[in-house]
This record gives C-alpha cells, structure tokens and sequence, in this order.
C-alpha cells in the first residue's frame, strides 16, 4: 500500500532526515519519500493498519497532519528532531572527511 502524508513543521533537510531514520526502522516500511517542498511524506507499507502506526511515528516526533491540531508540544518536540538530523547528517559528513 501507500499513501501521502501532509504534515505541519517540516522545515529543513535535518527533519527529512529524522522522519526518514524513524520511518524506515517500523516494521514492514518499505520505502520512504519526504518532499521538503510541499511538507509530504510518501510511504509504503504492507498493511493497512501500519498507516495508524506511521501518523502515530509522526506525531509523536513532532509532525502531526496538516489537518491536526498542532500543538506548541508538537512544534518543541519537531525543533529537537530537526536538531537530531541535523547532527547525525553533521556526524555522517565528519566521519566520512576522516
């Protein structure tokens, strides 16, 4: 199966980078496809009930749905997210320099 995902505080390369880690280590997710632009996640998964646990992932990193409230948790919890990606794509870049 797969679906697109609209979300709110999608703001930078090092939240793609955090959606995509936490995506693709759920059970059974085969691929993942984060479009910066138009803050959207494609994903693809094996069942239907697995598209509950992606929002689930989502929210609970900071990235509820566009049509979600989203709250001030929400925007905290995105910012420190943004900030893990941001240091693992650091990280990845010295190590490789090295």
């Amino acid at each position: 199966m797969k679906s697109v995902i609209h979300i709110a505080n999608l703001k930078c390369s090092g939240c793609a980078k955090t959606i995509n880690n936490k995506l693709l280590k759920l059970s059974g997710i085969n691929s993942v496809v984060i479009n910066q632009a138009d803050s959207s996640i494609e994903v693809v998964y094996p069942q239907e009930d697995d598209l509950q646990m992606i929002k689930r992932t989502l929210r609970s990193l900071g990235y509820p749905e566009i049509n979600e409230p989203n709250l001030i948790a929400h925007k905290a919890k995105s910012y420190t997210s943004c900030l893990i990606g941001k240091m693992t794509t650091e990280k990845s870049f010295l190590n490789r320099l090295s």
